[in-house]
This record gives structure tokens, C-alpha cells and sequence, in this order.
């Protein structure tokens, strides 16, 4: 694949600075709502006395506005917002003079359009419950964090520093919202200048006949890259080019240090990935039944590891079992998040030992 460098970089500058700009919005957004939130967690406003009452005792304007600007955030929309208070404000003259029994009609509309906010009120308690707004907050920090991280590594020319981290460059990468392709290039870009930088400095160590450690202070890698290692990283590339990028990525940094750490995780998240993708018509459109079975199976060796291996040898359709935990484990996980990567292969470890050491080999 011919790679444009100074075309691509252009791209993810840009990508980088229209990202950064949404997110910091979306954050802004989000930090409001938190705030009003507030109204939903701490005042005890989920009944017509209690909403009469507590309008009724504003009376700063600075209250009046964060009341409304509550309501508003629960209906989302000002005309319904303004209508709203209309009624409120109607109930609250009927029911402070004594009229309310001589108008029946008019206290239902207005208890009705007050009822369809309370209804509303409900279901963002509900949602403030799983910390909807607090998780979504972390994420854009997450992602904020990405792009400053890796904002310096790129100038007009293309990349400039060594990229050593696959698994972080390429979540920098799906948070810009590149294309298949460029995020493809991106990762070739980026290997390219990895290559190229080593070589460089193995020319250099060379000429001073010493040992060759060719990584500065400012990467993460630690260990010595000798020459042997480094030739059979390039004739890997050489070979394989034809092979997914964030693969190569992976490759070449485990012949480079001559460390299997990321192998071993790479695969595992590969195994299962695939495994799922060959199962998943076994776990499609199941009777609700079948899948209470399945769960309740599951949760019995999720309870007692001793039992895990048990179970699987005497559960007739093994494959649905696991296909079943394999999907379970990855909805459970959020992948967007660097720190989960570690979880997600704790509890997908036990699955994919099983499947290779009893059903591949058994095949």
C-alpha cells in the first residue's frame, strides 16, 4: 500500500483538532447536566404537593432560573418547559385561593401536564441510577486524554516520535474517526518510522562497535534490541505485508524485544473473537428459557472456578456454552476503555484455554 505521509498526517491534524473541539463541547454539555442533575438526586420533587411547595418558596432570581433550567433539562424542550410552568403556576393560584373545586376541569389539564413531567422525571432517575452521565463524562476524558497524548508525535512531515504502544495508537486512532483505510495507513505510517528510527540508531551504535540500545528515556520499551532480532523483525514485515497492519504492529514488536507478553493477549482476544464469530448463530433468536439456562449455568462456575472445567465436560452443547460466556464477557466489558483491555483477557482466559486444549486438540 503506497502511503501518502504528508496527506495522511494533514488528515489526522486536522481529525485531531475537530475531535478535540467536539469532545471539549460534548464535556461542557455533560458537566451542565451533571449539574442539574443535582435537582434529581437531592431535591424531593416526585409528587404535585412537592413541586407546588417548592415553587411556591422560590423566591431569588437566581433560584427561579436553575428551577427552570431543571425542568428544562427533564423535558427537553422550552415550549413545554414554558407550558409547564404555566400550569404550575395556575394550580398554585387555584389551590392558594380555594378555587380548585370550582374548577375541576382546569386543575386536571394542569395536573395532567404536570403528571407527564413527573413521568419524565422518573426515567432520568432511572438512568442517574447506572451513572450514565458520570461514565459518559469519563469516556470523553479518556478519548481527551489519547488525543493530548499522542498530539506531539505528529508535524507537517508525518510522524516524529517512536510509537511503541499498538494497542493505545490505534484506540487514538478510532477515536478520530478515520476510515478503515486510513486508519490502516496510520498504523503502516507509523511503522514505518519505527523501522527507519532503529535502523538508524543500530547504524550509530554500530560505528562506536558497542552494544545497541536504541531506546530513549521517552518510550516505554525496555530492553536491549541487538542486530539478529531486529533483522528478523524487518523480514517478518517483509513477509506478512499483506497482513493486517495492527497485526504486524504486534509482531514486530514482539520479535523486536523478544517478549510474548502482548502475543499471549493478542491471541486471546483473537481466539475468542473468532470462535464467537463461527458460534454466534448457536446463541441467535433463543428462547428466552434456553437463554436463563445458559445464564444460570454460567453463574455457577463464574461462582466457583473449581467447578468451571466440571460443568463444561458434562454440558452437552459445549459450543453454545462458551459462544454464550465469550459474548457475555465482551458485553460486559467496556472496550473503549484502555484499563478494561487487562479484565477482558482475565476473564476470557479460562474460556479460550478450554476451547484449545480440549476442543481444538480433540478435533
Amino acid at each position: 500500500m503506497m502511503i501518502d505521509t504528508r496527506k495522511i498526517t494533514k488528515k489526522i491534524v486536522e481529525k485531531i483538532e475537530e475531535e478535540q473541539d467536539d469532545l471539549l463541547d460534548k464535556l461542557n454539555s455533560l458537566e451542565e447536566q451533571k449539574v442539574e442533575e443535582y435537582y434529581v438526586k437531592e431535591k424531593e420533587l416526585r409528587t404535585f404537593d412537592s413541586l407546588l411547595e417548592y415553587y411556591k418558596n422560590l423566591k431569588s432570581t437566581i433560584d427561579q432560573m436553575n428551577f427552570y433550567k431543571f425542568v428544562l433539562f427533564i423535558l427537553e424542550d422550552e415550549e413545554t418547559t414554558n407550558n409547564f410552568f404555566q400550569e404550575l403556576k395556575n394550580l398554585s393560584i387555584l389551590n392558594s385561593t380555594g378555587l380548585s373545586k370550582y374548577a375541576e376541569e382546569q386543575e386536571n389539564y394542569s395536573k395532567q401536564i404536570i403528571d407527564n413531567f413527573l413521568y419524565k422525571l422518573e426515567q432520568k432517575e432511572n438512568i442517574n441510577k447506572e451513572n450514565v452521565i458520570s461514565k459518559e463524562i469519563k469516556k470523553i476524558e479518556n478519548k481527551l486524554d489519547l488525543i493530548r497524548d499522542y498530539k506531539s508525535f505528529f508535524a507537517p512531515i508525518g510522524i516524529v516520535k517512536e510509537i511503541d504502544n499498538a494497542n493505545k495508537y490505534k484506540k487514538f486512532l478510532n477515536t478520530l474517526s478515520l476510515s478503515e483505510q486510513d486508519k490502516t495507513k496510520s498504523l503502516l505510517m507509523a511503522l514505518d518510522f519505527n523501522v527507519a528510527y532503529h535502523e538508524e540508531k543500530l547504524k550509530d551504535y554500530e560505528l562506536e562497535n558497542k552494544n545497541i540500545e536504541v531506546l530513549e528515556e521517552n518510550t516505554n520499551l525496555k530492553d536491549t534490541i541487538d542486530f539478529n532480532r531486529l533483522a528478523e523483525a524487518n523480514k517478518t514485515l517483509k513477509e506478512n505485508k499483506n497482513e493486517d497492519a495492527y497485526g504486524l504492529f504486534i509482531k514486530y514488536y514482539e520479535i523486536l524485544l523478544g517478549n510474548k507478553e502482548n502475543s499471549f493477549e493478542y491471541e486471546v482476544l483473537k481466539k475468542a473473537q473468532e470462535f464467537l464469530k463461527k458460534n454466534k448463530k448457536s446463541i441467535d433468536n433463543l428462547p428466552e428459557i434456553t437463554k436463563q439456562d445458559l445464564k444460570d449455568t454460567m453463574n455457577i462456575y463464574l461462582k466457583d472456578e473449581n467447578l468451571r472445567e466440571e460443568i463444561y465436560k458434562t454440558t452437552s452443547n459445549i459450543e453454545r456454552l462458551l459462544t454464550y460466556e465469550i459474548n457475555s464477557i465482551f458485553n460486559s466489558v467496556d472496550r473503549d476503555d484502555q484499563e478494561n483491555n487487562l479484565v477482558l483477557i482475565k476473564k476470557l482466559t479460562p474460556v479460550v484455554s478450554y476451547i484449545d486444549n480440549h476442543l481444538v486438540k480433540k478435533k
